[in-house]
C-alpha cells in the first residue's frame, strides 16, 4: 500500500506542474464547489487497505458489467492493394538491411 501512495504523491507533485492540471481542478471548483487541490498528500496518506477492502467489496457486490466490443472500420481497399502495401514495406525493410549491412562491413 505504502508504495501505491508514494506513487500516488509522486504523480500528484508532477501533475502541479501542469496547467491542464489547474485548469481542470478550477472546472471542477467552479461546477461542484469540490476542491481537490486542498489537503490530498493528507487524504492520501489517511487511506487504509481495510477502506480500499471495504470499497471494491462495496462496488463489486453491485454487480455492474460492460461490454465492450472493439471492431476495425472497413476500408475501401481490396486484397490487391493490400499486397502491393506489404510489398512496399518489405522492400524498404531490405532496402535498409542491405544498407546496414553495406555500413557495418565498410567499418
Amino acid at each position: 500500500m505504502q508504495k501505491i501512495k508514494e506513487y500516488m504523491l509522486k504523480k500528484y507533485k508532477d501533475a502541479q506542474k501542469e496547467n491542464g492540471y489547474w485548469l481542470n481542478n478550477m472546472d471542477e471548483y467552479l461546477y461542484t464547489g469540490v476542491d481537490n487541490t486542498k489537503d490530498y498528500e493528507k487524504l492520501v496518506n489517511s487511506i487504509t487497505a481495510k477502506e480500499v477492502q471495504d470499497f471494491l467489496a462495496k462496488l463489486l457486490k453491485q454487480n455492474n458489467e460492460i461490454q465492450v466490443i472493439m471492431t476495425v472500420p472497413e476500408e475501401k481497399t481490396n486484397k490487391n492493394s493490400l499486397v502491393y502495401l506489404l510489398n512496399d514495406d518489405i522492400q524498404r525493410i531490405t532496402q535498409t538491411w542491405k544498407a546496414c549491412r553495406q555500413t557495418a562491413s565498410d567499418v
